[in-house]
C-alpha cells in the first residue's frame, strides 16, 4: 500500500506539471482523467441523488484547488472546456483568455452592486447617506469605464510596421 504524501490536488498539479514539461501547453485534460487525477470516486447511481451531489461539490472543490495550486505556484492556467475537460493554455493565450473570462466575470458584479447602489429609496436617506451613495455610483462608474475602455490605436498594426520600416531604413542612411 502507497501513502500519498499530499492531498491529491498537489499529486495532480505534480502531474500536470511533468506533462507540460514533456508534452508543452495546449493540451487539454479530460473530464475522467482529471477525476481520476484527483481521486474523487464517481459514485453509482444507486447510491442516489445526494450521493450525486456530494460527488460534484467534492470534485468542484479539489479542480479549484488545482487551479489555484498551478496558478499561484507553477503559473499553469487550467480553462474548462465545458462539456469536454481543461485546457492548459499557454501563456500568451492564458492573458488573453484568462483576462476576457475574469473580466466578463467582473463587469456582471461591477454592473449588479450599481444597480444595488441607484436603485436605492432615496426618500430615506439622509444627506450623509446621499454622499455615500453618490461617492459609491462615482467609484464604479470609474471603475466600469475603465473596464470597458479599448486601446484605440492611431494607426493599424500594418501601418505600424511600415512606419517602423520607414524609420530603420532613413535610420540606416544616415
Amino acid at each position: 500500500m502507497t501513502t500519498k504524501q499530499y492531498p491529491a490536488y498537489k499529486e495532480a498539479a505534480t502531474q500536470i506539471v511533468k506533462r507540460v514539461e514533456k508534452e508543452g501547453y495546449g493540451f487539454v485534460i479530460e473530464h475522467e482523467e482529471i477525476r481520476k487525477m484527483l481521486c474523487v470516486e464517481l459514485p453509482d447511481d444507486s447510491k442516489g441523488q445526494e450521493a450525486y451531489k456530494a460527488y460534484t461539490w467534492a470534485l468542484c472543490e479539489e479542480v479549484v484547488s488545482l487551479q489555484e495550486l498551478l496558478l499561484d505556484e507553477h503559473y499553469i492556467y487550467l480553462l474548462n472546456v465545458r462539456g469536454f475537460g481543461y485546457q492548459v493554455l499557454s501563456p500568451p493565450e492564458q492573458i488573453r483568455k484568462g483576462f476576457s473570462k475574469h473580466a466578463q466575470k467582473m463587469r456582471v458584479q461591477l454592473n449588479k452592486a450599481l444597480k444595488a447602489v441607484v436603485n436605492v429609496n432615496r426618500e430615506l436617506l439622509t444627506i450623509e447617506d446621499e454622499k455615500e451613495r453618490q461617492e459609491k455610483i462615482t467609484k464604479m462608474t470609474f471603475i466600469r469605464r475603465a473596464i470597458m475602455k479599448r486601446k484605440i490605436l492611431p494607426f493599424e498594426p500594418r501601418q505600424i510596421k511600415e512606419i517602423e520600416d520607414k524609420n530603420s531604413e532613413t535610420y540606416e542612411e544616415k
